[in-house]
């Protein structure tokens, strides 16, 4: 089978580490495979696998057409049987879609997050919503990752209910490396600090900026306590500055960009997801299968992961009350220890990645049997 993989993101998140997945999850199925991006940085996982070919096609405005037509092409002369569009939000990939839609190709969305409507949003906003929306309609399926976003994509933009799946996303536990794990934490003096981990991009709606505040007050009680972000984007500047003025910089480590998130989470007394917007976090799957307490805002598709005893749940954009729950969890350890055996178990029963490739599968098979609907 011949499949088309397309993205117009810039930058590596969540929705990009999904794609990566999934096209490793096809390659086992030794199908012809083709990612069409903007941006090559972001699928080096995919570009590795054999059978995937990567060709970068970037648009360079909404009303680029030469692009649309480059795409047009490329789909018209591979023929796939499927093209997959990586919806990292809903105002992403149109020239992609477009494309399949005119080169009558089978689709099928990721659709990654969803945009509330807001009752100050200007004319190209409302222009764009009114473009996805249309879009959507001519979707054969739309893999939502969590209900949070499928309601939101069945009642804001009007998707038909029978087109939209939740499939949620599944992760594996990778393989640590013990010998880097005690190089890093040796040469960072590390040996008997209560180490926090936050694994994110570092961009407005991840709550960063809240995180770091909150952590000033972790220091008043725990002075040995540390803070790791890993993670790039463009706040990088702005959180360094932030951490500087509330004179905590020493306690805050900033690593960028890191495939090997796994040594980082296992080094951790607490993992901390304090995202201002959410559709569903990797960081809280992956500490899950890491065994990891987790400590989360109760935002978007968050609480339909962690549910009760599986972790902690805070309000959004409230530094004091996540603080409060940090100090908390990192002095009872006995209550970390539950969180972290109980969200276990929940990771491996409900959010595995061979769950998720099944559920996807399905959706295809389904999809290339049945149609339109």
């Amino acid at each position: 089978m011949k499949i088309i993989f397309y993205s117009d993101s810039l930058e590596y998140g969540g929705a990009e580490k999904y794609l990566n997945d999934i096209v490793s999850g096809f390659c086992s199925e030794k199908n012809k495979l083709y990612v069409v991006c903007s941006t090559f940085k972001a699928f080096g996982e995919a570009e590795k696998k054999t059978g995937v070919e990567i060709i970068k096609i970037r648009p360079k405005s909404v009303f680029d057409f030469l692009s649309f037509l480059q795409l047009l092409i490329f789909f018209l002369k591979i023929s796939p049987d499927i093209v997959f569009i990586n919806f990292r939000n809903t105002f992403s990939c149109q020239h992609g879609a477009i494309a399949a839609f005119f080169a009558f190709r089978k689709t099928i969305g990721f659709l990654h997050a969803a945009e509330l409507p807001n009752k100050c949003e200007k004319i190209g906003v409302l222009l764009r919503r009114f473009i996805a929306q249309n879009l959507f309609s001519r979707i054969g399926r739309l893999i939502c990752p969590s209900k949070y976003v499928a309601d939101i994509a069945i009642s804001t933009y009007k998707c038909n209910p029978d087109k939209v799946r939740k499939i949620y996303h599944g992760v594996e536990q990778k393989p640590l490396s013990s010998l880097f794990i005690k190089a890093f934490i040796n040469d960072y003096d590390l040996y008997n600090k209560k180490i926090i981990v936050c694994v994110s991009r570092l961009a407005p709606e991840k709550g960063l900026e809240v995180l770091i505040v909150s952590f000033k007050k972790v220091l008043e009680k725990i002075p040995d306590a540390m803070l790791i972000i890993v993670g790039a984007g463009s706040l990088l500047y702005d959180l360094r500055a932030l951490a500087l003025s509330l004179m905590i910089a020493d306690s805050v480590l900033f690593l960028g960009f890191r495939e090997d998130v796994q040594n980082f989470i296992e080094m951790s007394d607490v993992v901390v997801v304090p995202s201002l917007n959410e559709s569903l976090s990797y960081a809280v799957l992956e500490a899950m299968m890491q065994t990891k307490p987790i400590i989360a805002t109760r935002v978007g598709g968050i609480p339909e992961v962690i549910i009760e005893n599986c972790g902690l749940l805070v309000p959004p954009n409230n530094a004091a009350k996540l603080s409060d729950e940090i100090i908390n969890l990192l002095y009872d350890n006995k209550k970390a220890m539950e969180l972290a055996i109980n969200g276990h178990k929940r990771g491996l029963s409900c959010f595995s990645k061979d769950k998720m490739f099944y559920e996807i599968k399905k959706c295809v098979n389904e999809f290339i049997e049945r149609g339109m609907l």
